[in-house]
C-alpha cells in the first residue's frame, strides 16, 4: 500500500547506496495479478514477458505506473505512461514478449496459468510451466530453443548455462499451477548469500 511503499523511500533514501529511482507499479486489483511477476518477467538482457492488456494495451485493465525520485527532498509520485517507457528511460530497455502470443484469449487463459511468470537460471535460458503453449511459440519466434525438462534429466538434450544461446525448458505443471504461483513466485530464497 502507498503507506508502505513511502516508508520504504524513506529507508532507502537515508542509505547512500540506494537507487536514485523507484517505479511503482499499481496494478488492477484482481486476484490474477497478485504480483508485478504475474504480468512481467525479463527472460533476457532485454527481453521480458509482458501481460499485454496490464503493461501495454490501453483500457481499464491498464496498471498504472508512477516513478519516484528517493534522492529529492520534494519527493512526489510521477505518473509514467507504462512500465517499458519508464523502465527505458531508465536504462532498462525491454522488448516485449506477449504471454499468449497475439490472440487475446490464449492471454488471458496463459496469463492465469502464469504465463508470463518465468525463472531464469541465466540471461536468455528460463524454465516455464508446459501448460503454456502459446507464450512458448511466441518465446520460439523470439529465439527460443524450446525444450522439454524430462528431456534434459534423461540427456537427450543439453542446456549449457554459459553458452549465450536462448532456451526455454518446460516442465509439468499440473499441480504447480493450481496453487497460483509461477516458476519465478515459488523459488524466491528467503536469505541470499551476499
Amino acid at each position: 500500500n502507498r503507506i508502505g511503499i513511502e516508508d520504504l523511500i524513506a529507508a532507502l533514501a537515508s542509505n547512500a547506496d540506494a537507487p536514485r529511482y523507484m517505479v511503482v507499479v499499481e496494478l488492477p486489483r484482481r486476484r490474477a495479478y497478485m504480483h508485478l511477476d504475474t504480468l512481467f518477467t525479463p527472460v533476457d538482457r532485454e527481453l521480458a514477458l509482458v501481460f499485454p492488456p496490464v503493461l501495454i494495451q490501453t483500457g481499464s485493465e491498464r496498471a498504472t505506473v508512477y516513478e519516484v525520485d528517493i534522492r529529492s527532498k520534494h519527493r512526489s509520485f510521477e505518473q509514467r505512461a507504462d512500465l517499458l517507457s519508464c523502465l527505458a528511460a531508465r536504462g532498462a530497455r525491454f522488448v516485449p514478449i506477449s504471454c499468449g502470443g497475439d490472440d487475446a484469449i490464449a492471454q488471458q487463459r496463459e496469463q492465469w496459468t502464469d504465463g508470463a511468470n518465468a525463472l531464469a537460471l541465466a540471461p536468455g535460458v528460463i524454465a516455464m510451466y508446459d501448460r503454456n503453449a502459446a507464450t512458448m511459440v511466441e518465446l520460439g519466434r523470439n529465439g527460443f530453443r524450446l525444450v522439454d525438462a524430462e528431456d534434459l534429466v534423461l540427456g537427450r538434450e543439453e542446456v549449457d548455462l554459459d553458452a549465450g544461446e536462448r532456451v526455454c525448458i518446460s516442465f509439468t505443471s499440473h499441480e504447480l499451477s493450481r496453487a497460483r504461483g509461477g516458476p519465478h513466485c515459488l523459488t524466491h530464497p528467503l536469505s541470499r548469500d551476499p
